[in-house]
């Protein structure tokens, strides 16, 4: 069940709502949907969602169909990728989808995950350094090419099967004309979801 932060339960009209307990946020309900293919959720933001395909590549795709900030910035994303090409640095985009962008998955997560699984003394210099290196190498690259992220942090940076790091979401970029608008800035309204079998 959908709830407020004080525990009371979310209208299921889906209007926005303003918390009792936090009035500075709107809250409103929303119920889960699953693009046909998609056989497992694996993770999600404020706008978008990332579903596991039979293939074992995933699927990005919106959580609101009905909203048109959500689904600009992913066709920001799709333009993006399309210009970046296939890059060591970068998610592998794989094609478009009837309802999104399909990518390689990253075996490992990314930084923020795998550092939380992890305790600090357990993971190597060399391998912080290469982190480093080629978080760099990404930024370089997506510059060179005249896109700017908007949105760098550590969820951000995929780890591929070698610790690799991949640059991902780039919804909310810059590039060109295109402005996916930073996603990260609608903080103050959220989406509450029930939850299925397949979360």
């Amino acid at each position: 069940m959908a709830t407020y932060t004080d525990g009371t339960p979310v209208p299921k009209d889906g209007k926005y709502h303003v918390d009792p307990a936090n009035p500075m946020v709107k809250i409103r309900y929303l119920e889960p949907w699953y693009p046909p293919g998609v056989t497992e959720f694996l993770s999600g933001g404020n706008t978008a969602r990332i579903g596991l395909l039979p293939d074992g590549t995933v699927l990005k795709y919106v959580r609101d169909r009905e909203d048109r900030d959500a689904l600009r910035s992913l066709n920001v994303e799709y333009s993006v990728l399309s210009t970046l090409g296939q890059h060591e640095r970068i998610v592998k985009y794989m094609g478009r989808h009837e309802h999104g962008i399909i990518l390689q998955r990253a075996l490992n997560g990314d930084i923020y995950g795998y550092m939380s699984k992890h305790e600090h003394d357990n993971i190597p210099t060399q391998l912080r350094r290469k982190w480093m290196t080629q978080a760099a190498e990404a930024l370089m690259f997506i510059h060179s090419k005249g896109v700017i992220h908007c949105d760098i942090h550590p969820r951000n940076f995929l780890l591929d099967e070698q610790l690799n790091i991949r640059l991902c979401d780039f919804a909310g970029s810059l590039f060109g004309g295109l402005d996916g608008g930073a996603m990260e800035s609608r903080s103050e309204e959220h989406t509450s979801e029930l939850q299925s079998h397949h979360d």
